[in-house]
């Protein structure tokens, strides 16, 4: 019993430790240079695949205006 229990313990402290604090930072260039360079971080917990997908999805462009997302 105190095998199970020790292992259900470890393993919670396994999978507790996969998830993390990360940044997503994403920066807004604009080619015609009309507006500014500006930059803007998102902090996120989870595991860092995770937050590299979705930081991922905030890549854009809009014309001139393009968004570029980095998960650090």
């Amino acid at each position: 019993m105190k095998r199970i229990a020790l292992l259900v313990g470890l393993t919670l402290v396994i999978f507790a430790s996969c998830k993390k604090e990360y940044s997503c930072e994403c920066t807004r260039t604009d080619s015609s240079k009309t507006l500014p360079t500006d930059s803007s971080i998102e902090t996120l917990n989870g595991k860092k695949a995770d937050v590299i997908e979705y930081c991922e999805k905030g890549d854009t462009t809009y014309g001139t205006i393009t968004i570029k997302c980095e998960a650090k």
